[in-house]
């Protein structure tokens, strides 16, 4: 596992690519929010984002979020934040966006979150996969509401696929990234609630993606 607050490294996407919507989870809370006021509902909204984090921390870095709710919504002061390396570490910045989910003056209904993950790639250094920070290369989304709360994980790329593209294999990135995939979702079941919803190519799973070699 690399260090959380190492710089993000530049991949050679050589044997996968990019699409819209590659692939995304969507798991539904085991717990509800007492009330849709502010204390109630932020409580209950930043323990989840709080034990998304933990799911992820294997995998994942929270690099921007965003508040959003109401119309009022708008008078809070910083809606989005990205994290600043010179600035603090990313576990005081993952701190910090809790406890502002926690203690914000208004309901927060819903949290955008980009994420850098780290995982196996190549480089224009060499070929042989190295592990690494790679900026903004998932995305998530959790909804904070007392009748249908979800959450979701997406990806527009098959960086946890086999395959090939221009006739180079993807099958040693697939074998290295897969398990650490599957890690994460088996973790957000455990912690969160059951993954309802799969979508995205035809090999995708809830645990991640089928091998296609």
């Amino acid at each position: 596992m690399t260090s959380r607050d190492n710089p993000t490294i530049e991949p050679v996407m050589d044997s996968w690519r990019n699409y819209s919507d590659a692939a995304s989870w969507i798991w539904e809370p085991r717990s509800r929010p007492e009330s849709d006021d502010a204390p109630a509902l932020n409580a209950w909204g930043a323990d989840q984002l709080s034990q998304l984090v933990e799911a992820l921390r294997p995998l994942a870095r929270v690099r921007k979020a965003f508040f959003g709710g109401p119309p009022e919504s708008r008078l809070l002061p910083m809606p989005e934040r990205t994290w600043d390396e010179r600035e603090s570490s990313n576990a005081g910045f993952e701190r910090m966006l809790i406890h502002s989910l926690r203690t914000a003056s208004i309901p927060i209904t819903v949290v955008e979150l980009s994420f850098d993950l780290d995982v196996w790639v190549r480089t224009k250094e060499g070929r042989a996969p190295v592990r690494g920070w790679v900026r903004g290369a998932m995305r998530g989304e959790l909804m904070l509401e007392t009748e249908t709360p979800y959450g979701a994980l997406m990806i527009n790329h098959t960086l946890f696929l086999g395959g090939s593209l221009h006739g180079v294999s993807n099958a040693d990135l697939h074998r290295l990234n897969a398990p650490l995939l599957a890690k994460a979702l088996e973790a957000i079941e455990a912690r969160l609630g059951p993954i309802t919803e799969v979508d995205g190519l035809e090999a995708v799973t809830r645990t991640g993606f089928r091998p296609m070699d």
